[in-house]
């Protein structure tokens, strides 16, 4: 029996009855209005997927803002100058007290040095030449701390020497090196020690200090660093770079002389990191306030936010705006509201920034600015364990307490948005599998369809050639 392909059928298909693939699409196009709420459907998830993960975004970023508003260095921040940077450099600190300081360097520290006598073996020859010298060394710092033995070869140079003490320097913290035919060893620390050099060699580099003449060993003491604070509080220490001289200040000190030394309070870093959050905060308040628009209901063509009527985010945006007006309660009356530091809300829930405010209060009381974004109270509750009784105390500062509503938004595992992403992601899985099965069920029909309409193409050819053919009897059985 023949077999007829689905090309052949197709374009049999409609060759009597009229009825083409075209027909069948818009057959199928009819039946297809379930697909199309399955893609809307999925439309809609996805965007409000999207629009999720942009709130995320600047959520994290503005988390980031807050980050900063509890950095103790943000309203602890110094500044500092030197009237003569070439003689005296400093950095300083957040615990530095704002003030002048009259520096004067009577002393600089140095190195301790030892430098060898006449070394009998080097005498003419480049550093690079054999020494013709078999034997060791050990050197030993002020703190007694000696290195492991040299060993010193037959064809070892002074080049050479000097790279097998260096090789043990951060044991030792003696160096050394070649000026002319002598050895130099140097101390790493500085102030007044001493370096001594033992072993079989250490007459013959020309190490010892008790040698006569020329090949005597010379040792020069270093120093201490020696300053004059306010020109009454004398401060001595074995190094250039004064770490603890005054609180909060890293003093380098250059050259002898005088130098005045100011620090002041850096009122620039709080300025900068206050006018951050706002515009992050204006700016998610904003995008939140986008996606929840419910547009011109009374519009024909009305566009809304992908979030419109989420009670989730409807809910942040109403918390975020709480905590901008409301009391902070941190037990300083001159910055408990965001009102006292300049910031004023207005009706849409943007901030805006009276910079001058924000200075004065700054000046005459930074801790009351600090304490606005940071603040801990006692809360008159106590708490035991394992024997100890601790106050409970309470985190009441603007940016704790919108860290941890952001928290709850934004966690990665158990926070409101990745649960959602979860949701969303399931739903539009499923969504996907209904699309497929209705895709299935519709190019069965399709199938059905051709079936149906090439049977009925045939059974009219059939019925077509059966009327010729009694037609064609008829006319021939009439002439007869």
């Amino acid at each position: 029996m023949s077999t007829v392909s689905n090309t052949s059928t197709t374009s049999f298909l409609g060759s009597y009855s009229g009825i083409t693939s075209d027909t069948i699409d818009q057959l199928i196009a009819a039946e297809s209005g379930k697909l199309t709420q399955y893609q809307n459907n999925q439309t809609k998830l996805n965007n409000e997927k999207d629009a999720w993960r942009d709130v995320q975004t600047r959520l994290d970023n503005l988390s980031g803002k807050l980050d900063g508003l509890q950095d103790e260095a943000t309203f602890n921040a110094k500044t500092v100058t030197s009237s003569d940077g070439g003689r005296v450099a400093a950095t300083v600190g957040t615990t530095a007290v704002p003030g002048n300081y009259k520096i004067e360097v009577t002393q600089l520290a140095t190195q301790t040095r030892l430098t060898s006598g006449t070394i009998a073996a080097a005498a003419g020859k480049k550093s690079d030449a054999d020494l013709a010298l078999t034997g060791t060394l050990t050197l030993t710092n002020q703190d007694g701390k000696p290195s492991d033995e040299i060993t010193i070869e037959t064809t070892d140079s002074l080049k050479d020497i000097i790279g097998k003490i260096n090789k043990q320097s951060k044991t030792t913290g003696i160096s050394a090196t070649v000026i002319g035919e002598q050895l130099v060893l140097s101390d790493s620390k500085m102030g007044a020690r001493s370096i001594e050099a033992s072993g079989s060699l250490a007459e013959s580099l020309g190490l010892n200090k008790n040698a006569t003449g020329a090949a005597q060993a010379k040792q020069t003491a270093g120093q201490s660093a020696k300053i004059m604070v306010n020109n009454d509080i004398e401060i001595t220490q074995d190094s250039n770079t004064l770490t603890d001289a005054i609180e909060g200040l890293t003093l380098t000190l250059k050259e002898a002389g005088t130098t005045t030394v100011t620090v002041a309070e850096d009122l620039d870093k709080p300025i900068a990191a206050v006018k951050d959050f706002i515009s992050q905060y204006n700016s998610a308040l904003s995008f939140i306030g986008d996606q929840l628009d419910v547009g011109d209901p009374s519009a024909a063509d009305n566009k809304t936010g992908k979030l419109v009527g989420n009670s989730s985010l409807m809910q942040l945006q109403s918390s975020l705006r709480s905590l901008m007006t409301t009391q902070v309660k941190n037990g300083n009356a001159a910055g408990d509201y965001s009102s006292d530091l300049g910031i004023s809300v207005d009706r849409y829930g943007q901030l805006t920034l009276d910079e001058g405010k924000l200075t004065a209060l700054l000046k005459e009381n930074p801790t009351a600015a600090a304490s606005f974004f940071e603040a801990e109270v006692d809360t008159g509750k106590t708490v035991t364990k394992d024997g100890i009784t601790e106050k409970v105390m309470a985190k009441v500062g603007l940016s704790q307490k919108m860290a941890t509503l952001l928290n709850s938004y934004v966690d990665k595992n158990d926070g409101i948005i990745a649960t959602k992403n979860k949701t969303y992601d399931n739903l539009i899985a499923d969504i996907t599998g209904k699309i497929g099965l209705f895709n299935e069920r519709m190019e069965t029909k399709r199938a059905q369809y051709v079936a149906t309409f090439t049977a009925l193409d045939k059974a009219m050819m059939e019925a077509e050639s059966q009327l010729s053919y009694l037609t064609s009897q008829l006319g021939t059985s009439g002439q007869s």
